[in-house]
């Protein structure tokens, strides 16, 4: 698969979320067909091959080694230490040598082989599959060879927990960057909020309190010269809770004054609450929405393909493009 890619002038990867996984491919248009054919075997007869088992092994623990000094990574480690740890964000999100050894119980590829079986089943994957052909005739390409996908229908995991146990906030948490890096963050946990894609309340608080004109927050702080920049909206999010994120780029002084950052943040906070939701703000931003859907450029065909699968999961068939552009229902 891999060489075949790579002698036609394509390209593959994959990266793996909270909640999905997910591969792609580009290659020239003249070699699609049998890319698929080698593309759909491996959800319909993986090999899980031993000697490959131990290659991937070697190259996650490579990427962790990679980005071990990675700040975002760094922060993302800390984090995972103090959430509930029966929510899959305690989990450690890379690998290495160490955790994905065999033990005297547990074998790595025994482990591949169980997880494909429980959870590679075709109710619960999507294929999005771009080329200059005829739907017809990319329909005769797929079809034969994604339909025999196995379907155990198995059901989406819903872990039901918060991200925090109750009692455990507030909590402050201070690292030590590698890089020269100087940050305030608030996360504040929600209940899950994408059964309301139409209406984005995240979206709206976002733009209102991520706003950088007269009179905003950042005005404010880069007034007071704080902040060098700022933004707010959805932070984690899956099918069990949310949370809704503020980010402040901080400067020298605004390091030494963070608490009077962090008391203006949740003051803003507070006067959106206060002044509460304006159906003139929320029809303007969907309006803004919709005109950058209409002008969004269509971008790399590899990636727009594994966009849309992602979207899949998520929307409607019918919004499965527009989703997460559409803001036309008010709360």
């Amino acid at each position: 698969y891999q060489a075949f890619i790579s002698q036609h002038g394509g390209g593959h990867n994959a990266y793996t979320s909270f909640d999905h996984t997910n591969y792609f491919f580009d290659i020239n248009p003249e070699n699609l067909e049998p890319a698929l054919d080698r593309f759909s075997r491996f959800f319909v007869a993986p090999l899980f091959n031993a000697e490959y088992v131990e290659r991937e092994k070697n190259a996650v623990h490579s990427e962790y080694k990679t980005r071990i000094k990675n700040d975002y990574r760094r922060q993302r480690n800390v984090f995972s230490e103090v959430v509930n740890a029966n929510h899959p964000a305690s989990k450690f999100s890379v690998g290495n040598l160490d955790t994905l050894a065999d033990t005297e119980t547990s074998k790595v590829r025994e482990d591949l082989v169980s997880f494909y079986q429980t959870h590679y089943s075709a109710n619960r994957m999507a294929l999005v599959v771009l080329a200059p052909n005829s739907l017809d005739e990319l329909e005769s390409m797929v079809r034969p060879r994604f339909e025999v996908v196995p379907n155990s229908q198995s059901k989406q995991p819903k872990h039901g927990q918060p991200l925090f146990e109750k009692g455990q906030l507030p909590l402050l948490l201070s690292l030590q960057p590698v890089q020269e890096l100087r940050e305030l963050s608030v996360t504040i946990p929600l209940p899950a909020v994408h059964e309301y894609y139409r209406q984005k309340p995240l979206a709206y608080l976002g733009n209102l309190i991520g706003h950088e004109g007269k009179g905003s927050l950042l005005s404010l702080l880069k007034e007071k010269g704080w902040a060098e920049g700022l933004r707010a909206g959805e932070g984690l999010a899956d099918q069990s809770g949310s949370s809704f994120d503020v980010t402040v780029g901080l400067t020298p002084d605004g390091l030494s004054n963070w608490q009077q950052v962090l008391e203006l943040i949740f003051q803003e906070i507070a006067l959106v609450a206060e002044q509460g939701v304006a159906e003139w703000r929320h029809q303007e931003q969907g309006a803004l929405a919709g005109m950058q859907f209409r002008h969004k450029e269509l971008g790399d065909p590899v990636h727009r393909t594994s966009q849309l699968a992602n979207q899949l999961h998520k929307y409607p068939y019918k919004d499965v493009m527009r989703g997460p552009y559409r803001m036309d229902i008010f709360f």
